[in-house]
């Protein structure tokens, strides 16, 4: 599916990008953000995701799951507006 290619759009996304900005001579901010620990409330079979379902000892909740969005988001807001990222990578 997708998911096996993700790496290698996001690479040749990459890859674009900088050739842009190398003939541009254009800045181009890039923050990198890990959520290898970011489940949602589904269970994935690819996944052992057991211990962040609603029933499991975690309780973990869609509510919960927003929240953490939401923190996400506000660090990569947290920036001052000349700083905001023109690419955020979620690996």
């Amino acid at each position: 599916g997708i998911m096996k290619l993700f790496p290698e759009i996001l690479l040749g996304f990459a890859a674009c990008l900088t050739a842009s900005v190398c003939e541009a001579q254009q800045t181009l901010r890039v923050m990198e953000y890990n959520v290898e620990n970011l489940f949602d409330c589904r269970h994935d079979s690819l996944k052992n995701d057991s211990e962040y379902l609603p029933h499991s000892v975690r309780g973990w909740s869609w509510k919960r799951y927003h929240e953490k969005l939401n923190r996400i988001a506000k660090v990569i807001l947290a920036a001052s507006r000349e700083q905001v990222p023109d690419l955020v990578g979620l690996c």
